[in-house]
């Protein structure tokens, strides 16, 4: 996974494995932490978004729940 906080839309979908149309749907549904400047572009909040990911993981089922 790239190392950078902010990335470019190209790098965010490849980090992620989904087509760049994905991550800009993704940005207009407001579903990503992003910045827009001018000159600049969009830039996405990796940090933010992998601790959004963390915050709704669903954990595992341990040992002895089976069914």
């Amino acid at each position: 996974m790239i190392a950078r906080r902010w990335l470019r839309v190209s790098e965010f979908a490849a980090a992620l494995s989904i087509h760049p149309r994905t991550a800009r749907k993704m940005i207009s549904r407001r579903e990503v932490p992003y910045v827009k400047r001018k000159g600049l572009g969009v830039r996405i909040d990796m940090d933010a978004y992998t601790a959004e990911l963390e915050r709704f993981k669903i954990p595992a089922r341990g040992p002895g729940h089976a069914r």
